[in-house]
């Protein structure tokens, strides 16, 4: 296992949360009801669906509704937007979070799942297109740089052979599905700190540098209240439940809900571990025709240039040509002889 382990989130922070998968399915039939019911609950973030593939507004009307934002928003709650994604057609299925971005959600999960198992090229092409859209938004005025993008997707990666490290460059945290409720029937619930454990070990071999926000499921009903208290403290500040109960999942799933901790405290009480702070390299220019030269306070052990489609070569460990490569992002892997590893983006011309 690795030895080092990454901070869920920042301190002090509670935005617990809560996932909507359609909104017909939570027994209540309009956002406002989702709302005033999981404000009264205690829950602080919500993530509804806004997209399958690419952009439909007709059947996702989520995608384009201002109003339903607002009803979150004056329930204090922020509300994110996410959709289920495919491999091909990665323009046509991230301007989903550039729609998301300009109706005015807080932030975007990319979900991705069996589609992209084993598969480095497309997964990287399309993190790389939803970057785009976060940068072309940010770029149009309707975000700031803090609107935030998430991968949730396995929360065993390595079995389903997910190439991690190359979604990494491109998005500001990860959200395991780590349904210890699901897996073995619900054995292993018993030991669910162990998997959060572990699975958080297993995403940082595989390349997170990002913070990790595990999420679980309730859908079988059997998590009870206080072990849902028990993976949140865990978790952390950002710890969320697939899915709200209703439409096919027992109503007696609110009873369990209703026991958690909404409003715990993470400033008195904490789970999470320190991410590195300090960045020893420097690479620059971001921006470049090809020359990319390379600082750092650490001696640098090794160096490597990857592309979108997860190829990688390797290069001095001072500067790096990139006259020869086609014009597009890149991602520097720094390997620094106190066994850190450090990661810069760059745009070749």
């Amino acid at each position: 296992m690795a030895t080092t382990s990454i901070a869920a989130q920042e301190e002090c922070t509670n935005k617990l949360g809560a996932w909507i998968w359609y909104v017909e399915l939570t027994g209540m039939e309009t956002h406002q009801a989702v709302a005033d019911s999981l404000s009264s609950v205690g829950i602080k973030r919500v993530y509804t669906k806004v997209a399958d593939g690419s952009v439909d507004s007709i059947w996702w009307t989520e995608i384009v509704d201002r109003e339903l934002i607002q009803s979150y928003h004056d329930q204090e709650m922020e509300i994110w937007a996410w959709s289920y994604n495919y491999p091909e057609n990665d323009l046509a299925q991230a301007e989903a979070l550039y729609l998301a971005a300009k109706t005015g959600y807080d932030g975007y999960v990319i979900d991705v799942e069996s589609q992209f198992d084993g598969k480095a090229e497309p997964l990287s092409s399309l993190f790389v297109a939803f970057y785009n859209a976060r940068q072309r938004a940010i770029a149009d005025g309707y975000i700031s740089e803090d609107f935030k993008i998430y991968c949730t997707t396995w929360g065993n990666p390595e079995d389903h052979n997910f190439r991690i490290d190359l979604i990494d460059p491109w998005v500001d945290g990860y959200m395991p599905q780590t349904y210890v409720e699901i897996w073995s029937g619900g054995s292993l619930i018993d030991d669910l700190e162990y998997w959060i454990e572990v699975g958080t070990e297993e995403y940082i071999e595989l390349g997170a540098s990002k913070p990790i926000h595990h999420m679980t499921a309730t859908e079988n009903n059997i998590m009870t209240g206080d072990e849902l208290n028990r993976f949140m403290k865990t978790a952390g500040p950002e710890f969320s439940i697939w899915r709200v109960p209703g439409g096919g999942t027992p109503n007696e799933i609110w009873d369990d809900w209703n026991e958690v901790e909404w409003d715990h405290d993470f400033c008195e009480s904490t789970q999470t571990t320190e991410l590195k702070t300090n960045s020893y390299s420097k690479v620059y220019p971001t921006l470049t025709t090809g020359l990319i030269n390379i600082e750092s306070t650490i001696a640098i052990d090794r160096m490597q240039v990857v592309d979108i489609w997860g190829h990688v070569y390797n290069t001095s460990p001072d500067q790096a040509s990139l006259s020869s490569f086609p014009s597009g992002h890149y991602v520097i892997h720094i390997y620094l002889q106190n066994q850190s590893i450090e990661t810069h983006r760059v745009f070749k011309l």
